[in-house]
């Protein structure tokens, strides 16, 4: 969702955008270009290996390190972007990361002024960040309120992206949001 408002807001182009318009260092030329809706599809072909069992692996380092930015920037490309669906926490990391650069604000302000409270939530969440220093969302997992404040983002996109009349995110990327980007991804 807020990948779909920074598009609409015009801070991110579109889904094709290179993500090394941000990172330049995610600029590879043995692979086709890594774009933010590879990111959002988990098609990034990126070097994380999403092991939950392993507490060496870069899984529990995004959990427990002090900045995941820093792991995020250590990832490599390693197979060819935007072919294949494979859940890697890493994605939705560096996919923060661009939105935050993209915004100029953190993914808290800008959820908060974006999307929280034109959807007239009535609590606060709270979004677990890697540190006090770093102070990066897990953009992963972790952002804590009610089944009542997130059943207004299930409306949302039920309703197309229309909130009271107020069009928060485009229709046609609420609809290309809830379509699998492979056949034979979940």
């Amino acid at each position: 969702a807020l990948l779909g408002k920074a598009i609409k807001d015009d801070h991110i182009k579109d889904l094709d955008q290179p993500v090394s318009d941000f990172f330049p260092e995610f600029r590879n030329s043995e692979f086709p270009v890594l774009t933010v809706g590879d990111l959002s599809s988990m098609s990034s072909g990126l070097d994380w290996n999403e092991d939950y069992y392993n507490p060496f692996s870069v899984t529990a380092r995004a959990y427990f390190d002090k900045n995941i930015r820093e792991i995020a920037m250590d990832m490599e490309i390693d197979s060819p972007p935007g072919n294949e669906f494979e859940y890697l926490s890493g994605n939705t990391i560096l996919l923060g990361m661009v939105i935050e650069k993209a915004t100029g604000k953190n993914l808290s302000e800008y959820l908060s002024e974006s999307l929280w409270k034109p959807l007239g939530m009535k609590d606060d969440a709270l979004w677990q960040l890697d540190s006090e220093e770093s102070g990066m969302e897990k953009a992963y997992c972790c952002i804590a309120s009610n089944a009542r404040d997130f059943a207004r983002f299930g409306k949302l996109f039920k309703e197309h992206g229309d909130w009271k009349g107020e069009q928060i995110l485009d229709s046609a990327f609420v609809d290309l949001a809830t379509r699998p980007r492979f056949d034979d991804s979940p």
